[in-house]
C-alpha cells in the first residue's frame, strides 16, 4: 500500500490552509514548504526566521507572531 506524498495531495485540501515553517529547521527544509504552497496556491505561507523545526521553538521564540497568524487564518475559516 503507497502512502500518498504531500505533494501529490496538499492542492486538494478544500479548506484554507496555513503553511507554517521555519527557516532554520535541519529536519525538513524550508524548500519543502515552498514547494507546498507550488502546489496548493491557495495556501498562505508564513516563514519564521531564525526559528528551527518544532512548533514549540515557535511558540517560545515569537509567541505574538505566531498566535497573530493563527487568529488571522482561523478568523476567515468557513463556519
Amino acid at each position: 500500500l503507497a502512502l500518498p506524498q504531500p505533494l501529490d495531495v496538499v492542492g486538494t485540501i478544500g479548506v484554507p490552509l496555513l503553511l507554517i515553517h521555519g527557516d532554520t529547521d535541519r529536519i525538513v527544509p524550508v524548500a519543502n514548504a515552498y514547494a507546498l504552497q507550488l502546489h496548493a496556491p491557495q495556501a498562505r505561507l508564513r516563514i519564521y526566521v531564525g526559528i528551527g523545526h518544532a512548533v514549540v521553538s515557535m511558540r517560545a521564540q515569537v509567541p505574538q507572531r505566531l498566535l497573530d497568524d493563527l487568529r488571522a487564518h482561523f478568523a476567515v475559516l468557513p463556519e
